[in-house]
């Protein structure tokens, strides 16, 4: 069970940094974006 905990965790992990970098990302486009005009 250790194991499955390991591999469920380290998922969240990795699928909350992947969300936080999209939001980043997002953020800086709409703000280059918004720059630009």
């Amino acid at each position: 069970m250790n194991l499955n905990l390991s591999v469920f965790w380290t998922l969240v992990v990795l699928g909350v940094g992947v969300l936080g970098l999209t939001v980043i990302v997002g953020v800086v486009v709409v703000l280059s974006g918004v720059m630009e005009f």
